[in-house]
């Protein structure tokens, strides 16, 4: 369904872990610049499965994969476009509907980032440092447009699979440094913190591209050497570019998604803000991560009792929704300045503009997601004003279409709380703070 003011898209992209991602600012750049209404975000799940579970349950639209989900993908979805199982893995999977395909667009990533530098790759030998899910994608690419590419990895098998596969050479890990120095361009997908080449191999004018654009050791080296660089960021781009395209119907390059680079980063500085329904388990979830993370609680809810002098059924009954609000308002603007916090927020938090602005400009916002029918059953005999009703099933319904846009445009990370084992929701957010920021 292409998006409308009524239906706008939800993107996102998984791994893990996923929350260092630069994929929202890039693509909420493009979806800005070509007028696409909706929002792109970030999904933690433990499985390629679990991430899939959820595009189908919440509606997500586009889904990129980052590592390590990229080869399970192929299993989960309903089709595999003919290049992604070619390179054994998708990182776009496409949602019509409920329909699940599965594309592949690293390969177009590599290829378009030597295009941009006018640098050809025909008959130039490559050597590709590592075999996993981005060296697939990068292999597949750098053979079509006629390199001579030799992979170079720590398990040799892995290489010799991999070249078998896409039609060139593989040689042994303790070839690295005579290929490396023989190479006219290496291209490294291989995790940021293995440092395998030395500077010395390296030469001025060989090009050097590091699928890396956290922590890339590489491009540095190669930056001081004064080899031609090539960072993650233009991969990133570059294979961003047809995944945009197959989720909206529209085109865009590079200039459309470049300004999102400018903005902001995200830091473990911030209070982290728990939203999402009633009955997601923000609660429970809070005070469990709070505990971790060795950070104070507070509930919203509570706080606004407490300045109240009453309990929100009362406040809705006495004074209107709207009282509540303002009261909601004006708590969280006074906790967002705190960096030792964890935030229970309200299932309703994100109907104001300013809550979502503040949510996602001075917090690490999270929205736990659990599907309607999870989330009726868990507030069955609690006092839920906005549940009283004839039919609680059909009333949640509505309002969560309504507020579906709302946490995403708030939210920086969805995790999926289904699970009964609220522990693990909590853990989940510990883990992908912990290896975002304090690695």
């Amino acid at each position: 369904m292409p998006p409308t003011d009524s239906h706008p898209l939800l993107l996102a992209v998984t791994g893990r872990p996923v929350l260092h991602s630069l994929s929202p600012a890039i693509m909420n750049a493009a979806m800005r610049a070509k007028g696409v209404p909706g929002t792109y975000t970030r999904l933690a799940a433990d499985t390629a499965q679990e991430a899939l579970d959820v595009v189908r349950s919440l509606g997500i639209r586009g889904l990129n994969v980052t590592a390590p989900y990229k080869p399970d993908m192929l299993a989960g979805v309903d089709h595999v476009d003919p290049e992604a199982a070619r390179i054994g893995g998708a990182n776009t999977i496409v949602n019509d509907g409920g329909v699940l395909t599965g594309y592949n667009t690293d390969h177009t990533g590599v290829v378009g980032s030597f295009a941009d530098r006018r640098l050809s790759l025909a008959g130039r030998r490559v050597v590709l440092l590592g075999a996993g899910g981005a060296a697939r994608g990068a292999a597949r690419g750098l053979v079509r447009a006629g390199a001579k590419v030799t992979i170079v990895n720590r398990t040799y098998e892995k290489a010799q699979e991999l070249a078998a596969t896409m039609g060139c050479a593989a040689m042994p890990y303790d070839e690295v440094e005579a290929q490396v120095r023989g190479a006219d361009a290496v291209v490294s997908s291989l995790a940021p913190h293995l440092d395998v080449v030395q500077e010395s191999w390296l030469r001025p004018g060989q090009i050097v591209f590091d699928a890396n654009y956290k922590g890339a050791s590489l491009y540095r080296l190669a930056k001081a050497r004064g080899c031609t660089c090539l960072s993650g960021l233009d991969w990133l781009l570059n294979q961003a570019i047809p995944a945009f395209t197959a989720f909206t119907g529209q085109p865009c390059v590079r200039a459309d998604m470049e300004p999102g680079l400018d903005g902001p980063r995200l830091d473990d500085r911030r209070p982290i803000a728990l939203i999402g329904f009633m009955g997601a388990g923000k609660s429970t979830v809070a005070r469990r991560l709070a505990a971790a993370l060795h950070r104070h609680l507070v509930d919203m809810d509570d706080l606004i009792e407490q300045r109240a002098g009453k309990p929100i059924p009362k406040i809705f009954a006495e004074d209107g929704e709207a009282t509540f609000r303002a009261l909601e308002t004006q708590a969280l603007e006074d906790l967002a300045d705190s960096t030792d916090l964890v935030i229970s927020c309200g299932g309703g938090v994100v109907g104001s503009a300013a809550n979502r602005q503040t949510l996602a400009q001075r917090t690490l916002c999270i929205w736990l997601y659990a599907a309607i029918e999870t989330v009726v059953k868990r507030c069955a005999g609690t006092d839920r004003p906005l549940l009283a009703v004839a039919d609680p099933t059909a009333r949640a319904r509505e309002l969560f279409a309504l507020r579906r846009p709302l946490y995403a445009e708030a939210a920086h990370l969805i995790v999926s709380t289904e699970h009964p084992d609220s522990h693990r929701a909590a853990e989940k957010i510990h883990e992908e703070i912990r290896q975002t920021f304090h690695r």
